[in-house]
């Protein structure tokens, strides 16, 4: 029985980022881009110590991303297939969660779920992450695993108490027989901010070593890799594994050959590293301009809610404070 608990649990608990969702039928699709963050880290890291441009700033952000003023909403999904299970989502604060004045509620989960407000603490206590100070942020999943993973005097794990004081008896018997699992999305209280003077453009020491160094990572990668992930890469990044060619008057679809697949990969995986660490390479640098001020309303929500907010209700020009999001995000939501 606890051989089998702590498998469900590693493989059903999983606090949700905002640039992937783990299903458990998609084990490339995930493993593509926690690869890609990975390089697009190493990639940036690279650029920043050729020189040439600035390191980021140390100045606070009014109302920031803090991880005081995060919670966590759950929910429960089938397994194995990630449908809505049909309970409804409740949302638990962190310890020493204070929400900003006249905050907005955005809360949406993957699955289309709301919520009225984070009204008690969650009973792991703990923060998804610990943040101390500029590119120092920690996550806290061993902390939470260890939770859900403890039992009681009875033997029965935390996470089965879990789901029964908030489901139900119901829930409880399908979590235990594994035909619904929990699924956790961070919740963050922020308001975001903009500097008026905006840089658009790296150093040509800074273009230069993103244009050599992505090719390297890409070239790495994809020699690295297994003939069925370099189609699961290819699916995920936008290469076509099938050709058209017209044979005798007539088109036919063919399947294109493992070397033509990793040269096409190799340049379509770079290509998406150069625009991501161009863009991460410059709000670092927008981060050193001016001082913050803050642009509107303070909110709460899951991390991609917090981005299709500043996408979509604030100006999509807008210089706004969104390098800490992308810091957090693989180390808040990866259980």
């Amino acid at each position: 029985m606890e051989k089998q608990g702590q498998k469900r649990m590693k493989l059903c608990l999983s606090l949700l980022m905002l640039l992937s969702v783990l299903f458990i039928r998609q084990p490339f699709t995930v493993k593509a881009e926690g690869e890609f963050a990975a390089d697009v880290s190493s990639l940036v890291q690279t650029v920043n110590s050729t020189g040439g441009g600035s390191t980021g700033g140390s100045d606070t952000v009014p109302n920031g991303m803090n991880y005081t003023r995060t919670g966590y909403l759950c929910y429960l999904i089938n397994n194995p297939d990630g449908t809505d299970a049909g309970y409804p989502a409740y949302a638990f604060k962190s310890p020493g969660y204070s929400q900003l004045g006249g905050t907005v509620n955005i809360v949406k989960s993957r699955r289309g779920h709301t919520v009225g407000g984070l009204n008690t603490v969650a009973p792991w206590e703990c923060t998804p992450w610990t943040s101390r100070g500029n590119n120092n942020v920690t996550t806290n999943e061993p902390e939470i695993k260890r939770w859900f993973n403890d039992k009681d005097e009875k033997d029965i794990l935390n996470s089965q108490h879990f789901v029964k004081d908030n489901w139900g008896d119901e829930a409880a018997q399908k979590f235990q027989s594994d035909e619904i699992v929990i699924a956790i999305e961070t919740l963050v209280n922020c308001q975001f901010a903009e500097k008026a003077d905006k840089i658009d453009k790296l150093s040509s020491i800074q273009e230069s070593a993103l244009a050599t160094q992505s090719i390297t990572i890409a070239i790495k990668r994809v020699n690295g890799m297994q003939y069925s992930q370099l189609k699961a890469f290819c699916n995920t990044y936008g290469v076509d594994v099938n050709e058209k060619k017209t044979v005798n008057g007539k088109v036919v679809i063919t399947e294109k050959s493992e070397k033509q697949l990793r040269s096409e990969l190799k340049t379509a995986y770079s290509q998406r590293l150069v625009k991501e660490a161009k863009k991460q390479l410059l709000e670092e640098l927008n981060k050193t301009q001016g001082k913050w001020e803050s642009t509107g309303q303070p909110v709460v929500g899951t991390l991609p809610n917090l981005l299709e907010y500043r996408n979509n209700t604030l100006h999509s020009n807008t210089n706004c404070f969104v390098s800490y999001v992308t810091e957090v995000i693989p180390k808040s939501e990866r259980i």
